[in-house]
């Protein structure tokens, strides 16, 4: 069976939750992207924070398993981001991939020995403090250029029809080629809308203050825009 490969951090399965929506309906933009290809097998290595380098990780050991009729999308996150190792009780098993990182700030807990090297002699803000040097690595102009490089030669060497979005934007000549950033998809979309503007919006009737996540709006204006990305 054909398939579609999504590997993003938050953006790729966090929902605009019906209760939060003026909708109220639940609204997720790879619902709405698989409906259209409903012949494919998705296989979804989102994971909330994820970071660029696992991200990229992922990417590559899909890369003998990517046929030419199926699909990939991939979001980058700001590459900034650093990781944690996960102790081997907690690694995360989708399809053939184990992911065995979790980004600096996901969805971890110390206190019951979910990372490798850690253990409850820490709490997250001391460990935080004490790794934060690799938040100023990876947003050096040598890192930065590197991941633009390594990510314009995995799009090469990748079988299937691919894209690529961030829900961030780039300074100029750090996007890589082809990527539609916030910037992008904003004009192209016409159309930005979050659950934190939401929650503005209707004077918190709705949304979620703070939240940057997309709205049930802009998770249907982008499966549009990809969906149509892809059957041109």
């Amino acid at each position: 069976m054909k398939k579609i490969y999504i590997i993003c951090d938050s953006f790729g399965n966090n929902l605009a939750e019906k209760e939060y929506s003026e909708s109220q309906i639940e609204t997720f933009w790879v619902d709405i992207f698989k409906d259209s290809f409903k012949d494919m097998e998705v296989q979804n290595f989102s994971v909330g924070s994820q970071d660029l380098q696992t991200i990229l990780d992922i990417w590559i050991k899909l890369l003998p398993e990517i046929k030419e009729d199926d699909i990939l999308i991939v979001c980058s996150p700001y590459y900034s981001r650093y990781r944690f190792p996960r102790d081997e009780n907690y690694y995360k098993k989708v399809g053939n991939i184990t992911i065995r990182h979790i980004g600096q700030v996901g969805d971890y807990d110390i206190s019951n020995n979910e990372l490798e090297f850690f253990n409850q002699t820490y709490n997250r803000y001391n460990l935080l403090e004490k790794l934060s040097y690799n938040e100023i690595i990876n947003s050096s102009k040598a890192s930065t250029l590197n991941y633009k490089e390594i990510i314009e030669s995995l799009l090469k060497l990748t079988k299937c029809k691919s894209f690529l979005f961030s829900w961030t934007r780039f300074k100029d000549g750090y996007k890589p080629d082809t990527l539609k950033d916030k910037g992008d998809l904003e004009k192209e979309i016409g159309y930005w809308g979050t659950k934190d503007g939401l929650y503005k919006k209707t004077n918190g009737k709705y949304g979620i203050i703070g939240d940057l996540h997309w709205d049930a709006t802009m998770h249907r204006k982008f499966a549009d825009y990809v969906i149509k990305f892809f059957k041109q």
